[in-house]
């Protein structure tokens, strides 16, 4: 079960910035969400914690203290554990960038008409699962260029691209994405692209 109590009083000199903290009247459960609550609710009193936190004269020392310790739980200077968590591993890794290319003998446009709708993504781009924006992720097409990007503001900054050319009878795909290492990110690009292989010959 979450603690909502953890977050502690000023014991010593250290903790002397929680005295001017903007949480310190304020019921800790805005900041440690209940163990039932998901979605939309969840969703919605982290960005009102949040809004609290951008407000806070000590929000600095409050995230400095939460980063150090590893906090597991609860939002501290305008950050979720998850944010947290990836802005930890970030400050140990480099980004990274992974290519992928193919060929298919679907005409280009015909194919580029079908990748860039958005609600087809999660049915070829490794490992989306759904279409719906979420937390800061965005999708956008260049039909001059037959090019289709998507990324996330987060903390990760991972981006991709996916451009689609004409190649003679052939269509020439190419794949970039550039994110900070974790899960098997070319394997996820090699099977995005035996996806796509896959469609464009059902569509042939």
């Amino acid at each position: 079960m979450v603690d909502v109590s953890r977050i502690p009083p000023p014991l010593t000199t250290l903790w002397d910035w929680q005295l001017d903290a903007a949480c310190r009247d304020i019921d800790s459960t805005m900041f440690f969400h209940p163990e039932y609550e998901r979605g939309a609710e969840k969703t919605s009193r982290d960005s009102r914690a949040k809004a609290i936190c951008r407000r806070c004269p000590v929000i600095e020392a409050c995230r400095g203290h939460a980063l150090a310790v590893h906090e597991p739980y609860g939002i501290w200077g305008g950050l979720t554990a998850a944010e947290r968590t990836a802005l930890l591993g970030e400050r140990g890794s480099a980004m990274g960038e992974f290519r992928a290319a193919a060929t298919v003998s679907t005409g280009a446009e015909q194919l580029f008409e079908y990748l860039s709708t958005v609600s087809n993504l999660p049915l070829y781009l490794a490992p989306m699962t759904s279409a719906t924006p979420k937390g800061g992720l965005w999708f956008r097409v260049d039909r001059d260029t037959r090019r289709i990007e998507w990324g996330s503001e987060g903390l990760g900054g991972y981006h991709g691209f996916l451009t689609i050319t004409s190649a003679g009878d052939e269509t020439e795909l190419r794949v970039r994405v550039t994110r900070r290492p974790g899960r098997d990110v070319q394997r996820d690009l090699d099977e995005t692209l035996a996806t796509i292989k896959r469609l464009a010959g059902c569509a042939g």
